[in-house]
Protein backbone atom coordinates (compact mmCIF):
# COMPACT_ATOMS: atom_id res chain seq x y z
CA UNK A 1 0.00 0.00 0.00
CA UNK A 2 2.84 2.37 0.79
CA UNK A 3 4.47 1.75 -2.59
CA UNK A 4 1.22 2.65 -4.36
CA UNK A 5 0.96 5.85 -2.29
CA UNK A 6 4.53 6.80 -3.17
CA UNK A 7 3.88 6.21 -6.88
CA UNK A 8 0.68 8.26 -6.80
CA UNK A 9 1.98 11.17 -4.69
CA UNK A 10 5.50 11.42 -6.16
CA UNK A 11 4.44 12.27 -9.71
CA UNK A 12 7.35 14.65 -10.35
CA UNK A 13 10.01 12.01 -10.67
CA UNK A 14 10.54 9.70 -13.61
CA UNK A 15 8.46 6.56 -13.42
CA UNK A 16 5.31 6.60 -11.38
CA UNK A 17 2.30 4.52 -12.33
CA UNK A 18 2.26 3.21 -15.88
CA UNK A 19 -0.66 1.97 -17.94
CA UNK A 20 -0.23 -1.67 -16.93
CA UNK A 21 -0.19 -0.68 -13.26
CA UNK A 22 -3.34 1.41 -13.73
CA UNK A 23 -5.12 -1.58 -15.26
CA UNK A 24 -3.92 -3.85 -12.45
CA UNK A 25 -5.04 -1.35 -9.79
CA UNK A 26 -8.44 -1.05 -11.44
CA UNK A 27 -8.84 -4.82 -11.51
CA UNK A 28 -7.70 -5.06 -7.89
CA UNK A 29 -10.29 -2.50 -6.81
CA UNK A 30 -12.97 -4.35 -8.79
CA UNK A 31 -12.10 -7.66 -7.16
CA UNK A 32 -12.09 -6.02 -3.72
CA UNK A 33 -15.55 -4.54 -4.33
CA UNK A 34 -16.84 -7.90 -5.58
CA UNK A 35 -15.41 -9.53 -2.45
CA UNK A 36 -17.13 -6.99 -0.22
CA UNK A 37 -20.49 -8.01 -1.68
CA UNK A 38 -19.89 -11.55 -0.43
CA UNK A 39 -19.63 -10.53 3.23
CA UNK A 40 -22.88 -11.37 5.02
CA UNK A 41 -24.36 -8.27 6.62
CA UNK A 42 -27.30 -9.93 8.33
CA UNK A 43 -27.65 -13.04 10.44
CA UNK A 44 -29.73 -14.85 7.80
CA UNK A 45 -28.54 -18.39 7.01
CA UNK A 46 -27.17 -19.03 3.55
Amino acid sequence: MAIVAIDVLDVGREGGIGPAQRIALGLMIGVALAGLTLIPLKGAPA
